[in-house]
């Protein structure tokens, strides 16, 4: 099966939630590809050549809820038509902060990879990752 690319460049903000949807269609009859089944995985790299990534979202199992886990929902649930080919990426504030440990930005590199029921990847959804350093610090007294 052929893996469609598709290029995305993301910005996050350190200590910041990011909470984007993104909906797979067939361009030239914008109809929606069923994605129901489907599980993902997300890794960001500050060089591709890296061995270990700097942050990783897995495909969550679980309805997608405000301030539930970071990871990679699968919204479309193979029954209602309107969420037909959506998936989310989710980062909670927690999971970015402390990301740019110097204070700077970070450019970085990310893939996810959409897989089937036969674990196959048929999407590949990549781009730039910029990590934007957070000026407020979180103190606790």
């Amino acid at each position: 099966m052929y893996c469609v690319p598709y290029n995305y460049d993301m910005t996050v903000h350190e200590g910041g939630t990011y909470d984007k949807e993104f909906r797979w269609l067939v361009t030239e009859l914008l109809t929606p590809v069923a994605i129901a089944g489907c599980t993902a995985l997300l890794q960001v790299r500050k060089k591709i050549t890296d061995a270990d990534p700097i942050l990783e979202l897995t495909h969550i199992t679980d309805p997608w809820a405000a301030d539930g886990d970071s990871g990679i929902y699968i919204l479309d649930d193979g029954v209602d038509p309107l969420l037909e080919g959506y998936w989310k990426i989710y980062i909670k504030d927690e999971d970015s902060l402390g990301l740019c440990d110097l204070h700077k930005d970070i450019g970085a590199v990310y893939n996810m990879f959409l897989y089937n029921t036969d674990d196959e990847s048929i999407l590949k959804q990549y781009g730039k990752f910029t990590i934007i350093a957070a000026n407020a610090r979180r103190v606790t007294v």
